[in-house]
């Protein structure tokens, strides 16, 4: 037998990494799909600002919630069991996004999908390790499904903007129930019944963690005080449980670690400032320039290209450059970027355009940076928490931020306003990661391979 002979996939592998990508690939999808289909959904349902906001941000803010109990429901109640449930959610709340007539069954429905993802993302990953045992096998699995990354995100904008244009937006989310039939069919064929282990699962802390921030949240969109300091003081009860939970959702130590702290808080920031430059600049194409979705999506690959191009670069860069100058740079690149974009809004779509690219580029070589040096130090049994850590606080970010900036047009109407404070965001990451990272900061080659970002993702 060849080397190359014993890397190949098996015949019962390759449908099981075929339906680890095709899930991975909706998620992705749902995800960036909905930045091209707001608009239209905002004329289609006479959806106000807020409205509009909740669209995204009941998705994330559910996702992000529901992220880490979701990692571990996997664990206690088997990954194969949790897999198909949280599959079966996602699949039936697509469907009825799809065929929402009012604006509130619409964002329940977004919500209900976020909390199918918050299940199937992490579990879907954590098949590839328990499934996929040769290390050569592994890595090359790892790998699809980075790229899949690539395409799900990028595409999604695009798919978006040609559903929208010539069919709907709803078709837009339609889309998921035949491609979560085609899993499901796969999953019960070839995925094996992986074992469970005896344990508890932190309900109580993801309750009062996801509902602090639906009430932080309420308080950007609503602009309204009480809801921000209940929420407040629900944070704080969060956070005590948390320290004397059995089996806690957020382990104290793993964010306690003055590097991972201070980078949790910058990845909250980043999201915060690119979702909201997403969310604003759709917006701006469709609403103010009247541009289609269609053309929306593909202008919004000016940004996806050279990040998706960047990060496939990373690993590459950071034996070239190092770490933590790679990644001080991008962030750079990119507050650089949303301030053209911001600049731009006012009359020069050229400027613009050269705002999305530098963007682009500094996304894509620090998206991964910025990860691994959130799980910096955590020992390999902590670095599946740490970094489910590091996503919810990327989620959380994005719910924020899409609340707050939406927020900002009451008191300035202009698009450029929330994207020039993206950009100030932006500036506060690159400080606190100045500030954060070692001069020294080991990576080995798989955990950057991990961590990098390969398409349009915010």
């Amino acid at each position: 037998m060849s080397i190359n002979d014993s890397v190949r996939f098996t015949p019962q592998e390759k449908p099981v990494l075929i339906l680890i990508l095709l899930t991975y690939f909706m998620i992705l999808l749902d995800s960036s799909i909905v930045f091209t289909s707001v608009p239209v959904m905002k004329a289609d349902l006479g959806l106000s600002a807020a409205e509009m906001s909740w669209v995204q941000d009941a998705y994330t803010l559910a996702f992000g919630g529901a992220l880490l109990l979701g990692a571990q429901l996997g664990e206690v109640w088997g990954r194969t069991r949790v897999f198909l449930g949280g599959l079966i959610v996602f699949a039936v709340a697509s469907l009825i996004v799809g065929a929402a007539s009012t604006a509130h069954v619409l964002i329940a429905a977004r919500a209900l999908q976020g909390l199918g993802a918050a299940v199937v993302a992490p579990t879907s990953l954590t098949l590839i390790t328990a499934v996929f045992h040769d290390t050569v096998k592994r890595t090359r699995a790892t790998a699809a499904y980075g790229t899949m990354a690539g395409l799900g995100s990028s595409g999604g904008m695009l798919i978006g903007g040609l559903i929208t244009t010539f069919l709907s937006w709803r078709f837009g989310f339609w889309i998921n129930v035949p491609i979560a039939v085609v899993v499901l069919v796969l999953a019960v064929r070839f995925l094996p019944a992986l074992p469970s282990r005896p344990g508890r699962f932190d309900l109580l802390g993801a309750v009062l963690l996801t509902g602090s921030m639906f009430l932080i949240t309420l308080a950007l969109v609503e602009r309204s005080v009480l809801p921000g300091i209940i929420g407040a003081i629900v944070l704080v009860v969060a956070v005590a449980w948390e320290r004397k939970a059995s089996a806690p959702i957020l382990p104290e130590h793993l964010w306690h670690h003055r590097v991972r702290g201070l980078t949790l808080i910058a990845r909250l920031l980043f999201a915060a400032s690119l979702f909201g430059m997403y969310f604003m600049t759709t917006q701006y194409f469709e609403l103010t320039l009247g541009y289609s979705a269609l053309t929306a999506g593909l202008l919004m690959l000016v940004n996806c290209v050279p990040q998706g191009a960047t990060g496939m670069m990373v690993s590459s860069l950071v034996t070239r450059f190092g770490l933590r100058r790679l990644l001080l740079t991008g962030l750079a690149s990119t507050a650089v970027g949303l301030g053209l974009i911001a600049w731009g809004m006012h009359g020069s779509l050229p400027i613009l355009l050269l705002g999305m690219v530098l963007t682009g580029l500094g996304q894509g070589a620090s998206f991964g940076p910025i990860t691994s040096v959130g799980i910096w130090q955590s020992s390999p049994s902590e670095a599946g928490a740490a970094s489910g850590i590091v996503n919810t606080g990327h989620q959380m970010g994005a719910t924020t931020g899409v609340a707050g900036l939406t927020g900002l047009l009451v008191f300035s109407p202009h698009y450029s306003t929330p994207l020039t404070v993206s950009a100030i965001l932006m500036v506060v990451v690159l400080l606190i990661m100045l500030a954060a990272t070692p001069d020294q900061h080991p990576l080995t080659h798989t955990q950057l391979g991990r961590a990098t970002s390969l398409g349009c993702e915010p």
